[in-house]
């Protein structure tokens, strides 16, 4: 606008309107003296300018298409791409510079305003409805906007997806800037045949550390050889190196060689040459970097070739897109590599840790923590199927089912997919199949077996969305723009004790068609199972039998099914998958062998689009082979329409035993659905007739943290998938026999490893907010067994080994005499107070605790208080949660008398380290000037819990939780990954314990809540929101959290329980209602 400003002879001030702009920039894009770049620039300022004068949009389109026959091909390429992306207007406004629309005022008076250095509040602020209603529209359609670019090429409309819980799963950083100027649908044969090569080498293998450069194939057509040579740069391991080396085994030498790439974050060097000399005569270089910016997210690459070879000016365009939903850039491994000095300080817990470990070796048992063979990190994890402590089924983000815990004290971490358990889908039109595939891209191992079967769905045709206990999963088929979703969800209702604990999962399938069809589609999805858990010794289990049954809910809806009878581990389950059959879906069934090659199911459906639907007949198979059972789904699809189709899967297995065998129990719902043959049946039959109420009491559970703007959008994704550890983590919830009250009056038996109790500490407030009963029983459970005592030597008494019997034996912790730790007694001492404020002060808590915690508090003051201060001393050996952090002295404070409706204040002066703001947790010298995370837990449990104390200084307080901000979160790991356990006051890591330098990520979140309930709201959300962007964004550990993490490289005991701590983040925001208060 400016170019154009001038006075006139009266001093009056030309006036500026939208024409005006527009005529000047059509003067210079037609004016034949102006330079090409000149011209280039116009033409894409009028290409913005349609979002600022969208009065005249017609009229910049018109200007546009002019250039379309323009002699120059870079203003035609330009006329061209832009005349497409204004025809997309749900596009338009995500890939233009957003403006804001001016004014007829502001446009006039902005020339003289900003020569004046002052701005127009009118053009300051534009017109504030329309703004407003231009960032809604994008916030809207934002993740179908940027994830759709290619359509610009085939002119068709972007995908929307019906319902409002998927569309955000549709990534929203998707860059394809040279697929706009394709002007083919297609892209060449040669591009479509390395998409596979090329994207498995660049991110999948790749995926791991490793310092070797890998060489991929591009091209390869008319005598040019494309190869990329691919390396991860040791100095950023999100970056890639890519080197282009292009060759010419044709006669004739290439000339006026252009390469170009369009992918997020890239840099190019300038090529060796535009010359490739023929015959292999030489070779043309070229590198470029590459940036992952969201690791999690998917990858898009194209990469347009223009060359002239004998006279003829080529163009080849290949596109590459990898969904890396698995493939993580910061791979992370389990932490085996202690220094030596760490070593030589823990030398004796080593040895005898390596003794126990060599003697369970020997004796073919497990060890409880084997700090020998860690769990490896597998990036494949979804939200599990199941409820609390009836068993669970792991799902693979890419399809399939995994991680069977169906036996107590057993995750089978071994199995990544089974491929008999999977869904099918068939797409027929007219009477003839036109696709069949299995719907998983995970890779098969054994191809020998199901040989007959389609596996290996493309991956990039994939996107999952998980929101414990929901998720879904999203298919695009090749064929008709078919859209398949599967919504899975299991009923973890919280204050719901029944559903809580079923063993069921639903799967939700719609199919849509998002094309006008000319006539309608047939599409079945077929639901398959086997026998076991995908463990060849559980498999073998031959003898097994099928049934098939029919029940009817209402006039025209019957509930179809098939349910297999077998043994695990010598204890009955019975799995059943079913169906609905209504009016529009029509319900077949069949069993098959697992183990051959699954022709018989995978004929049937290519012929007919549904199974042989076998007789209702019990199947006896006496034969030595495997068995599985298939439901299939058929239904009709109309244009523009959806169907809705439901399945679902239940593992009834009731009773349950443990590795030694002493002890049968029942499963908590079997007081619902007992040991009967039918009893599967029954369930699923209750799981269709609930089926919405499920998903009602869900969605009412979550909608009003979902909801809150106030929330960071990280936490709401945080504070429930962090819940999958109450289905995955090898919870049993058994029902009480009363046989049991002679020999051991408990009141109540729950869970297996919710009983490490210096970890439950932190992880009890999920269970005290969701599930208060079950963490009533749990704290009356430990106050019961402070009385249970036995003189019998523990060595004998206990295997180590969490699949005997673990409310008959106490688990061998094979580091440290736990009896003589030092904050188990006051964790129960606070613990008991928070659940006897969330029982509403229940007076019979009280009684039955408080006898527990009197005898608590006067034996460790009676013990361990040397000094009479009423302070616990530590002894100088690793007696407390940190179970590798050697500490002389800890600042505990006494808390008992509040159960008497009192309050004692006691703080030690001599641990203020005035200098260093921060408590001295320990008077020894190599640990006196280290900052500890944790070193206000118990103060923090009353604070969160909403209680005013003043047991510490105020002042004080905020001055430790400013020190730890500065220095164990924004000091180490730039501030990304959460709050290192020790950091030195100096500012450098604290690496003089094994546990000193690592990052506890349950940790982390209880002092996020604490920083949250001190009115440190911004700092306390982004120290939590370090370990869920690094665990679930950037490491690849959705689905199981660590214990801890190291600044670089490594990781601890994977898939722990410590992280369900983020509840109490939550449970002191709806203490405090508004958290605005603290702002």
């Amino acid at each position: 606008m400016l170019i154009n400003y001038q006075e006139s002879d009266d001093s009056e001030l030309v006036r500026i309107d939208e024409t005006l702009v527009l005529n000047l920039l059509e003067k210079i894009l037609f004016h034949s003296m102006m330079h090409i770049n000149t011209k280039e620039y116009a033409l894409t300022a009028l290409c913005k300018m349609c979002t600022r004068f969208p009065n005249l949009e017609n009229e910049i389109q018109r200007s546009i298409e002019k250039y379309n026959v323009s002699m120059n091909l870079e203003l035609q390429q330009r006329s061209c791409e832009f005349n497409r992306l204004l025809d997309q207007r749900n596009l338009r406004d995500a890939l233009l510079e957003r403006m804001p629309v001016i004014t007829g005022k502001s446009l006039h008076s902005a020339v003289a305003n900003i020569e004046n250095g002052d701005l127009d509040e009118d053009l300051e602020n534009g017109d504030e409805h329309s703004l407003d209603a231009a960032v809604s529209v994008d916030k809207s359609a934002k993740s179908e906007q940027n994830s759709d670019l290619l359509l610009l090429i085939n002119n068709e409309n972007s995908l929307q997806i019906s319902s409002a819980g998927i569309s955000s799963q549709v990534s929203s950083d998707y860059k394809d800037l040279l697929g706009l100027f394709s002007t083919s649908s297609e892209l060449s044969a040669t591009g479509v045949e390395k998409v596979s090569s090329l994207n498995d080498a660049m991110w999948d293998s790749m995926s791991q550390i490793q310092s070797k450069s890998v060489v991929i194939p591009v091209l390869n057509e008319h005598g040019l050889v494309v190869n990329f040579t691919v390396e991860k740069l040791s100095t950023n391991p999100a970056q890639l190196s890519i080197q282009l080396i292009a060759t010419n085994k044709s006669q004739f030498e290439i000339e006026q060689f252009f390469f170009q790439a369009a992918v997020t974050k890239i840099t190019m060097s300038p090529p060796s040459s535009t010359v490739i000399p023929a015959n292999e005569a030489g070779q043309l270089t070229q590198t470029m970097i590459v940036q992952r910016v969201t690791p999690s997210l998917p990858l898009k690459m194209r990469v347009k070739l223009n060359y002239v070879q004998n006279g003829s000016a080529r163009e080849t365009m290949v596109e590459y897109y990898y969904a890396v939903s698995m493939e993580f850039c910061l791979y992370r491994t389990p932490y085996v590599r202690p220094s030596f000095w760490q070593i030589r300080k823990h030398i004796l817990y080593f040895f005898r840790y390596t003794a126990v470990w060599l003697a369970s070796f020997f004796r073919g048992t497990s060890m409880t923590i084997d700090s020998f063979r860690p769990l490896q990190l597998k990036p494949i994890y979804g939200v599990p199927c199941g409820t609390i402590g009836s068993g669970s089924i792991g799902r693979h983000i890419l399809g399939g089912f995994c991680k069977f815990s169906l036996v107590p004290g057993i995750v089978e971490h071994d199995v990544s997919s089974v491929p008999a358990d999977n869904f099918i889908v068939t797409v027929r039109d007219a009477g003839v199949t036109i696709y069949q595939q299995v719907l998983s891209a995970v890779k098969v191992e054994n191809k020998k077996f199901l040989s007959s079967w389609s596996f290996n769905f493309p991956a990039e045709c994939m996107s999952y969305l998980g929101r414990y206990p929901m998720s879904w999963t999203t298919y695009k088929l090749p064929c008709h723009n078919l859209i398949l979703i599967c919504h899975q969800y299991s009923p973890v209702i919280p204050h719901n004790y029944k559903d809580s604990c079923l063993p069921l999962t639903l799967f939700k399938w719609t199919v849509m068609s998002e094309e006008l069809l000319a006539s309608d589609l047939t599409v079945s999805i077929t639901f398959t199972f086997r026998n076991g858990t995908g463990r060849p010794r559980v498999d073998d289990q031959h003898r097994m039998t099928a049934n098939s049954f029919l029940e009817r809910m209402s006039t025209s809806v019957h509930c179809v099914g098939v349910s297999l009878h077998q043994t695990i581990d010598g204890m009955n389950c019975d799995y059943c998958i079913a169906a609905l059959n209504t009016k529009s879906i029509s319900v077949t069934h069949s069993t098959f062998n697992p183990e051959g090659c699954g022709s018989e199911i995978w004929k049937s459906l290519y012929e007919t689009g549904h199974l042989s639907n076998e007789s209702t007949d019990e199947f006896v198979l006496v034969e030595d082979k495997p068995l599985a059972i298939a439901v299939s789904c058929c239904t009709d699809i109309r244009s523009t329409c959806q169907e809705s189709i439901v399945f679902s899967l239940v593992w009834h297995m009731p009773e349950i035993y443990f590795g030694n065998k002493r002890r049968t129990y029942l499963r908590r719902y079997s007081d619902w659905f007992d040991k009967s043959s039918d009893a599967a049946k029954r369930l699923s039959i209750y799981a269709m007739d609930n089926r919405e109420i499920f998903l009602s009491k869900i969605d009412e559970w979550q909608e009003p943290i979902l909801k809150n703007e106030k929330l960071p959008k990280w936490y709401k994704s945080a504070i429930f998938n962090e819940l999958y550890y109450l289905t995955d983590g090898g919870s049993v919830w058994v029902k009480y026999d009363q046989r049991w009250r002679d020999d051991e009056p408990h009141l109540t038996w729950e869970y297996r490893m919710y009983n490490t109790y210096d970890v439950h500490f932190y992880a009890s407030f999920a269970l005290a907010k969701l599930f208060p009963q079950i963490e009533h029983s749990i704290q009356a459970e430990f106050a019961d067994q402070f009385y249970n005592v036995t003189k019998t030597n523990v060595y004998h008494i206990s295997p180590g080994t969490y699949v005997f019997e673990p409310w008959l034996e106490v688990n061998a912790y094979a580091f440290h005499d736990t009896s003589e730790w030092k904050d188990l007694n006051l964790k129960f001492v606070l613990t008991s107070y928070r659940d006897y404020l969330m029982l509403n002060k229940s007076e019979s808590f009280l009684r039955h605790v408080w006898p527990a915690v009197k005898e608590i508090i006067e034996t460790a003051l009676e013990n361990w208080d040397h000094d009479g201060d009423k302070l616990v001393e530590n002894d100088g050996t690793c007696d407390q949660t940190y179970d590798a952090w050697c500490m002389h002295w800890t600042l505990l404070v006494e808390l008992a008398k509040r159960l008497e409706m009192q309050k004692k204040s006691l703080v030690s002066e001599q641990c203020w380290m005035m200098r260093g703001n921060f408590y001295q947790f320990d008077q020894q010298s190599c640990n006196s000037s280290t900052v500890m995370a944790d070193q206000l837990c118990g103060y923090a449990y009353l604070k969160i819990c909403g209680l005013q104390t003043d047991i510490l200084p105020l002042d004080n307080v905020k001055k430790v939780l400013e020190t730890i901000y500065n220095l164990n979160v924004c000091s180490f790991g730039n501030g990304t990954l959460g709050a290192v356990n020790g950091m030195l006051y100096s500012g450098e890591k604290d690496t003089s314990s094994l546990q000193a330098d690592e990052v506890w990520t349950g940790v982390t979140y209880f002092l996020s809540a604490h920083m949250i309930s001190e009115g440190f709201v911004e700092q306390g959300f982004s120290t939590a929101s370090g370990i869920y962007k690094s665990c679930f964004e950037s490491f690849g550990m959705h689905y199981q959290t660590p214990e801890a993490l190291y600044e670089k490289k490594w990781f601890r005991a994977i898939g722990y329980m410590r992280p369900l701590s983020i509840w109490a983040i939550q449970w002191y925001l709806d203490v405090q209602k508004d958290i605005n208060e603290h702002r």
